[in-house]
């Protein structure tokens, strides 16, 4: 494919070796991610994102959590500030229910707070152990920062009817829901509430376009 073979072409350093690299972790090209961050730190630049990448294909082989923990510290001792390396090993702690993860989550938020994916992580954390009141705090910063992201909002708007936050459902999800007239998970969000407070009519017809957009 083209854009590979032009990635494939720029690794002349560090940082070209380690943009092939994760060209080919996201495409699940475990063996192929290994040996671009492997040539990667044969060079004097790249390491941190290196050793980032390694942990993560170690992860998803099911490799030695010891070794995948030491990847990723390795990483942020490389460079303290490659934030990406703290979410990862945040996220390989919290999906172990480790709650030390939370530790990297936040200092990564302590070093930008405008980090959206660490947001995201600290949300999902946060509903999973079933904190809403956390979790919306943490999911509407990420969404002031990633607005598009509807699978998120969605996660945000269950919360939110949980909480009976209805003013942030008006002032948040349901903007985003008219925006994206697509997004058919928003629909029924945004119309239970208005059941709640008892604007039947337009939660009629919410539902309504919320059948005609699933395959029954």
């Amino acid at each position: 494919e083209t854009a590979m073979a032009e990635l494939r072409a720029q690794a002349h350093d560090g940082s070209g070796w380690a943009d092939l690299g994760e060209a080919y972790l996201k495409r699940g090209l475990l063996r192929q991610a290994e040996e671009a961050y492997n040539q990667t730190l044969t060079f004097p630049d790249g390491h941190a994102r290196a050793q980032s990448g390694l942990g993560q294909i170690m992860l998803r082989r099911g490799g030695d959590f010891n070794t995948v923990v030491a990847n990723f510290r390795a990483a942020i001792d490389e460079d303290p500030d490659y934030l990406f390396a703290y979410c990862h090993l945040a996220q390989a702690y919290l999906d172990r229910d480790m709650t030390d993860g939370e530790d990297y989550v936040v200092e990564a938020l302590r070093r930008d707070p405008s980090f959206s994916l660490a947001w995201r992580i600290l949300g999902d954390w946060y509903l999973s152990q079933e904190d809403d009141k956390n979790a919306r705090n943490a999911y509407q910063k990420y969404l002031t920062l990633e607005p598009d992201d509807v699978e998120v909002a969605t996660r945000l708007g269950r919360v939110l009817l949980r909480l009976k936050d209805y003013a942030l459902i008006d002032r948040l999800i349901a903007p985003i829901q008219r925006a994206k007239p697509e997004a058919a998970e928003l629909v029924p969000v945004v119309a239970i509430k208005n059941i709640r407070v008892n604007r039947y009519q337009e939660a009629t017809r919410l539902f309504n376009r919320f059948l005609s957009q699933v395959d029954l």
